[in-house]
């Protein structure tokens, strides 16, 4: 951590305590948190997993707008996000290294039920949400595939049974201003309710752009539409009709060249031309040279049907029916730079159908359900690299492409776990899972060759059209007027199965402090991938996870204290490695070998007055890839035993300190989150290092970059060429709440990022490409906002 960061978190932290000190008023009890880890609510504290639960209320008062925001309060979680309506989650340093869309996840994230099975659709809107909830560590009985690092759980927020009109709105700097409005309430007395919400927010662009005529990056509009219907014909059977449609515009992404980290070149060496990587002028964060305007668009939308019947006193039956469908389109300044070299143009297709059927049973010493799960998605996605753009005229042609690739998933499993209180203290958990999966994956590339004295004989300066969505066939015939586009077309399908137990047992002492310990198994589903000439399959990961955890309440009810230890051993670790092929950036997954991790949280809430709360959370992490395949058919690139994991900082902790108090004829609640999360490496390679070919073309590149020769712009075989490490940083985020006394009229000031850290938010390094961007995080937001409600 710098030292400026140090002193900020210090500042705060002295804070805190300072004012809590004075308040030592006879605290009362923290409120029940009640969850649906286990496909049923009961609280918090019964369950036999580590889980975060966040409350809508809360998500508000802090402005948060998506869930990759949630990293901020949430130990062992962080959430990458390159681009609107994607993320890639990773819980306690499990997540996927694959990046791309129709790719499994490690993590499984779940909306009213309903599982968001693709990276390309799961960076989600949280307005008007209930509660998340993110579950840690395998989930592989009751939530099955792709849940190997846990779960994020999405509740939207249920109708109210009397009728309510509330109205928002609020603005903030770099020209954000939103509004919103929701209706609920009865439709039919005791039979009907729903709730309709919707949110429609903007802002103007947060990096700017030095090229004339270009737009800045980050600018915003964002539309959020929810809506519920509760019926309840009978005192037995409820069904419940959920929507959600949300659409994001933006200009960007906003990546920012960093070069190489040793400063030893300064050039990448793209199909054998000298190609100059660009450094900014000044080290502004928020300042790019892009040469393209750029944009990323997405709607995401869905819903489902919930049935909820119950057959007896024991016995309900639940059926959940989703589908959820997402469209995006974006163009991206891939090289970050006014060069015009590596630019994409993509469009993507992806939608899910599941249905899982459940049936619950309860008395008084035993607890379980037996259900099926079933899900078919299908992801198209079409994207074109222009390349070499810039060199047209020097080289004699350039080597344009587009890419239509994807695929379809039919899956289905059964699954059971049960809870059987052995004595009034001691249930013993069992559970088990199988699950099957059938892929097909399909990837055509149509590579050209685009002559410049062609392009000059017809008049344009370009035959190549960079547009997303454009089909190869669409593009002008002049493109292929000499040289015909060379086509590679390949299929592949396989299927994969697995059978992930549970076991488990949890203990209550007296005063109701619960000890637990639970052996459970996770996976992430087998794939095939590569490029149209080299397809190649690869199987499921498992992991074999081990926990240990407490869970109490002290002082009254006024002191919540949770803690687990846990160690995760693994088979058929799945990585991605992509480099420059061809002119094209080709991603290898592959099955690399073994890897041990282990780690502990602790989180407490203390109510320590009627005036103060304190939540304080830590996690700790250590992960090490410990035995790699002798394949040689794999290039590991600089994968190697004892690297660490990406997304797994060895530390992270959040404190959240929250005070009460009588103000100007109302109340207020001030909360501020402090957020710090360690260094850790962005990919399992932990480095980009110099290869024999990579040496020579840096070598001379730098030279002829500076200018001459100079003995420090030599590099040599396995040099650093890049660290791949986020800094450690330090968030905080604040907000004051007023509510007037009859508690209708809420006015909130609110701040993000209180000491404008820059820190990377994403980053990313092509080996063969030889250079690095990153994408950073948004500077310091603020702004005003009021809810009324009648």
């Amino acid at each position: 951590m710098h030292k400026k960061q140090h002193k900020q978190t210090l500042i705060v932290i002295a804070t805190v305590a300072a004012l809590g000190a004075t308040n030592q008023a006879v605290a009362q009890q923290l409120e029940e948190v009640v969850v649906t880890a286990q496909k049923r609510s009961e609280s918090m504290q019964e369950v036999a997993v580590s889980i975060t639960a966040v409350d809508g209320d809360t998500l508000s008062a802090m402005n948060v707008r998506n869930s990759s925001q949630l990293a901020e309060i949430t130990p062992n979680l962080t959430i990458q996000s390159d681009r609107p309506g994607n993320s890639f989650p990773a819980i306690r340093g499990i997540g996927t290294p694959i990046k791309g869309p129709g790719v499994d996840q490690g993590v499984a994230i779940y909306l009213d039920g309903v599982q968001v099975d693709s990276s390309g659709a799961n960076l989600l809107s949280v307005v008007d949400l209930e509660q998340i909830e993110v579950l840690k560590g395998p989930q592989g009985t009751l939530y099955g595939r792709n849940a190997v690092g846990g779960v994020i759980n999405m509740v939207s927020r249920r109708p109210a049974d009397d009728f309510q009109v509330s109205l928002t709105g609020g603005f903030g700097n770099y020209g954000s201003w939103e509004t919103g409005a929701s209706i609920e309430g009865p439709l039919v007395d005791n039979v009907l309710i729903g709730r309709i919400s919707g949110v429609y927010s903007e802002n103007d662009a947060y990096f700017k752009n030095r090229e004339p005529g270009v737009d800045d990056n980050g600018a915003s509009e964002d539309s959020t539409i929810r809506g519920m219907l509760v019926y309840m014909p009978t005192d037995d059977l409820e069904i419940t009709f959920s929507a959600d449609y949300s659409d994001t515009d933006t200009s960007g992404p906003a990546w920012r060249t960093i070069g190489v980290s040793n400063h030893q070149a300064n050039a990448a060496a793209l199909a054998g031309l000298i190609v100059p990587v660009w450094r900014e002028p000044d080290n502004d964060k928020y300042k790019l040279s892009h040469n393209l305007d750029s944009f990323n668009n997405s709607e995401i939308y869905g819903g489902s049907v919930k049935i909820d019947w119950a057959l007896s006193d024991s016995w309900d039956f639940i059926s959940i029916t989703g589908y959820r469908e997402t469209e995006q389109e974006l163009l991206e300044d891939l090289d970050a730079s006014p060069n015009q070299y590596l630019e994409v143009a993509s469009a993507t297709e992806f939608n899910n159908t599941t249905q899982e059927f459940r049936l619950h049973y309860t008395d008084d010493s035993l607890k379980g359900v037996v259900g099926f799960f079933y899900n078919e998605s299908e992801n198209d996605n079409l994207f074109s690299v222009d390349s070499f753009v810039e060199f047209l005229p020097g080289a004699g042609g350039a080597a344009p492409s587009t890419t239509a690739r994807g695929g379809e998933t039919e899956a289905w499993s059964v699954f059971t776990q049960w809870d059987w209180d052995i004595s009034e203290s001691l249930t013993l958990i069992l559970g088990a899972r199988y699950s099957d999966s059938e892929k097909e994956t399909y990837r055509n590339e149509t590579s050209f060759t685009e002559i410049y004295a062609v392009n000059q004989a017809n008049g344009v300066d370009r035959c190549f059209v960079l547009e997303s969505g454009l089909k190869p066939e669409n593009q002008p015939a002049c493109l292929t007027q000499v040289v015909p586009g060379q086509e590679t077309n390949a299929k592949g399908d396989g299927s994969w199965s697995s059978f992930t137990p549970k076991v488990g047992l949890r203990y209550i002492f007296e005063g109701g402090t619960m000890l637990y310990g639970t052996y459970s198994q996770g996976y992430r589903d087998g794939g095939l991938a590569g490029s149209a000439a080299d397809f190649t399959e690869f199987d499921e990961e498992v992991v074999d996870a081990y926990e240990v955890g407490f869970k109490s309440e002290l002082a009254e009810g006024s002191v919540r204290f949770n803690g687990s230890m846990f160690f995760y051993d693994y088979e058929d670790l799945q990585l991605q490695l992509s480099d420059l092929s061809g002119n094209q950036v080709v991603t290898k997954i592959f099955n690399a070998g073994e890897a041990e991790m282990y780690g502990a949280e602790l989180e407490l809430s203390w109510l320590a007055s009627d005036f103060f709360t304190l939540h304080a959370n830590m996690g700790y992490l250590d992960t090490e890839i410990t035995d790699l395949d002798e394949d040689p058919n794999i290039d590991y690139g600089f994968i190697r035993t004892g690297n660490e994991f990406p997304q797994a900082p060895q530390f992270s902790a959040s404190l959240i300190p929250e005070f009460y108090f009588n103000v100007l004829g109302g109340s207020v609640l001030w909360r501020t989150e402090i957020n710090y999360v360690d260094e850790h490496f962005e990919d399992a390679e932990n480095g980009g290092f110099a290869t024999a070919a990579d040496a020579g073309a840096l070598t001379g590149s730098a030279i002829v970059d500076n200018g001459g020769f100079d003995p420090s712009l030599v590099v040599n075989e396995g040099d650093l060429v890049d660290h791949e490490t986020y800094d450690a940083r330090t968030l905080v985020n604040t907000s004051f709440i007023w509510t007037n006394e009859s508690g209708n009229l809420d006015i909130t000031l609110w701040a993000r990022n209180l000491f404008d850290e820059e820190y990377e938010e994403t980053r990313r390094y092509v080996s063969g490409v030889v250079f690095t961007e990153a994408r950073y995080g948004l500077p310091r937001t603020y702004g005003i906002k009021a809810d009324y409600r009648f």
